[in-house]
């Protein structure tokens, strides 16, 4: 039992962590370009316009994202609860596998809109 307690807090520190940055991201976008906190891409940081979508971009992706691996591996490891600690640790890993290509993902669809709203240099594309 306290195996899966621990296993289950391990891999549902992700989701939160996620949760807690996009929150943060999508309300208060860090200031001015940095290569320490933000949503940091070659793309994201050619200017401050570039900078300020991607990271609220990034932010609301992220939080609805989080909320919605958070609600997946909940009812995986519930799948669990009384489950052997090899089965356990299966559950954990996989839903940990699927955070991580949650979060990959939501840096493709991040980059993809960045590069819908604004050129190669940054400048925003004109919508006509």
């Amino acid at each position: 039992m306290f195996y899966w307690w621990f296993m289950f807090v391990s891999v549902m520190l992700i989701p939160v962590v996620l949760f807690l940055f996009g929150k943060f991201f999508s309300k208060d976008v860090p200031m001015g370009i940095n290569a320490f906190c933000g949503y940091r891409t070659k793309r994201s940081m050619k200017n401050e316009n570039t900078w300020a979508f991607a990271n609220k971009y990034w932010g609301r992706l992220a939080a609805k994202l989080a909320v919605l691996s958070a609600v997946l591996t909940a009812r995986a490891m519930a799948l669990v609860y009384n489950g052997d600690e090899s089965a356990v640790t299966a559950v954990a890993s996989i839903s940990a596998a699927i955070q991580i290509i949650m979060l990959i993902v939501s840096v493709i669809l991040t980059e993809k809109a960045l590069k819908a709203a604004f050129d190669k240099n940054g400048d925003p594309i004109s919508k006509i």
